[in-house]
């Protein structure tokens, strides 16, 4: 018997196989709800925290690492879901994803597949909600901000996502051109 908390559909008590550990327990209770957060399931045993598991790791590596066999009595805490930040266009997997705090735009491109190569490299575009308040300073609720994703990439520094961003990656240019070269034979 385990105890499920936390942003789960239906919390309480679940029995589980003797054998279950952290990550499978999430099949027994399906899982987070979506303001529950993938990137930090808290083992708690004894009121004391134990262990966790960013299920990212296993959703994009098949990997499991640090999962932990669940004891009698044992709770599974999912905490609401961090910083979230959409990631549309020229990438392979568009989607909405939960970030660490300490998860840049390296990191966004890298969960959501990489770039396609398609991916037009001089300008992407992050929108950006403003916080409530710096809004009256700023006199606007949202903000855009074109980036050179190149430029990101080569360079050792990151760009900071926000909440609540939406980062649009634009494809290369669609139009073809015909060149011609003559010539001279003398």
């Amino acid at each position: 018997r385990i105890i499920v908390l936390g942003e789960v559909a239906q919390p309480g008590a679940y029995s589980v196989s003797p054998s279950t550990s952290l990550s499978s327990s999430l099949y027994f209770f399906r899982g987070p709800t979506t303001r529950g957060s993938l990137r930090d399931i808290r083992l708690l045993r004894k009121n004391k925290q134990i262990g966790s598991i960013d299920f990212y790791d296993y959703l994009l590596s098949g990997n499991t690492p640090d999962d932990l066999r669940l004891q009698l009595d044992d709770v599974v805490f999912i905490p609401p879901r961090g910083k979230t930040v959409t990631i549309r266009g020229e990438v392979n997997r568009q989607a909405i994803y939960e970030l660490k705090e300490t998860e840049g735009l390296k990191d966004l491109l890298q969960i959501a597949g990489k770039l396609k190569v398609s991916a037009y490299m001089d300008r992407a575009q992050i929108s950006r909600i403003v916080p409530v308040d710096e809004r009256s300073e700023l006199g606007m609720d949202r903000i855009i901000i074109d980036i050179d994703l190149q430029a990101i990439i080569s360079d050792n520094k990151d760009t900071d996502l926000h909440d609540g961003d939406s980062l649009e990656i634009f494809s290369i240019e669609d139009l073809h051109k015909n060149y011609v070269f003559l010539r001279s034979g003398s």
